[in-house]
């Protein structure tokens, strides 16, 4: 039954990587779409700048947001896809290939920590009403916590003698 729990923490933890990076992926083509360059007789004007009516003034140069932070961290950044992919794949390797304690530990408390960053993305996308990405975030943040329960069963039904050592 360990080796089961071993192996449905693993393989959540890859369906949530990658979903992670489709989303993430998502995120960050959408945004770059918002950018339109409108120039007119080599003029080049900010968004910023309106017209006294409010209008955005001719030959506007559109600029995307920045990319919204999710407790204080760009979800979205590129090093952090790429960290937190490196992360769920080598924690989902340690569970497949290691039969050591700390390794279901160690797997379970990511898990667990990446849940929290999922929930926090989902009452963001919520939020500003982007019911798809929301829907994706909410199915990431359920793989992470069953794999996070999944390593908590690994852990409990794992043998006394095979402490939490090396």
């Amino acid at each position: 039954m360990t080796s089961l729990s071993r192996g449905l923490a693993g393989a959540l933890l890859v369906v949530a990587a990658g979903l992670f990076a489709i989303g993430a992926a998502n995120e960050s083509n959408s945004e770059s779409t918002n950018v339109a360059p409108v120039e007119s007789a080599g003029t080049h004007v900010e968004a910023s700048e309106t017209t006294p009516g409010g209008a955005v003034a001719e030959g506007a140069v559109a600029h995307a947001e920045p990319s919204e932070k999710v407790l204080g961290i760009r979800p979205d950044s590129a090093p952090l896809v790429v960290a937190a992919l490196i992360a769920s794949l080598g924690l989902a390797a340690g569970l497949w290939f290691s039969r050591w304690r700390w390794v279901c530990v160690v797997a379970g408390l990511g898990a667990l920590l990446f849940a929290v960053f999922d929930i926090a993305e989902l009452i963001h996308q919520l939020d500003v009403s982007r019911a798809g990405r929301a829907v994706l975030a909410g199915v990431v943040a359920v793989a992470h916590l069953g794999a996070a329960v999944a390593a908590a069963n690994a852990v409990r039904r794992s043998q006394p003698g095979a402490a939490l050592t090396f």
